[in-house]
């Protein structure tokens, strides 16, 4: 049993490791000095049909935002799917003011609910969008998106 548990410990350890490697470069990326220079939006900037763009392929077009219910949903060509909750918050990695969005909601897919986005605008009407996975008090960075009017 106590060996069962030490690599059980050491696969963890092996996981952690790799998550922070490449949560470390993704803080390194371009698209991170853009987001660290953005500025809190306001709810009601944010209100309606925003058009996503990424850099990896998807078929992900963007986000619909509710600032009077303080909700969204992600807009697919086939749909709407993958609601979440917004909220002013301070910066997972930092001390910037951020848009959170938390996807630890119902109806929402396990895999999903670790997840979170924050938001900045980087000037009128675009955003710059940083994705998390969040494990307990680690926050591992994922990748990037924008978002624009």
């Amino acid at each position: 049993m106590t060996m069962v548990l030490a690599i059980l410990a050491g696969l963890i350890l092996v996981l952690f490791l790799l998550a922070y490697g490449f949560s470390y470069r993704q803080e390194r990326r371009h698209e991170n000095k853009v987001f660290n220079a953005g500025y809190l939006p306001s709810y009601e900037s944010l209100y309606g049909e925003l058009k996503g763009n990424k850099q990896e392929k998807s078929d992900w077009l963007g986000k619909r935002f509710d600032p009077k219910t303080f909700s969204g949903i992600n807009r697919f060509p086939d749909g709407e799917r993958y609601s979440f909750h917004t909220s002013h918050e301070k910066s997972l990695h930092g001390e910037s003011n951020v848009m959170r969005l938390t996807y630890n909601i119902p109806g929402n897919p396990l895999w999903l609910r670790p997840i979170v986005d924050e938001v900045v605008e980087t000037e009128p009407g675009k955003y710059q969008g940083k994705v998390y996975v969040k494990l307990g008090p680690f926050a591992f960075t994922l990748t990037y998106f924008q978002l624009s009017k």
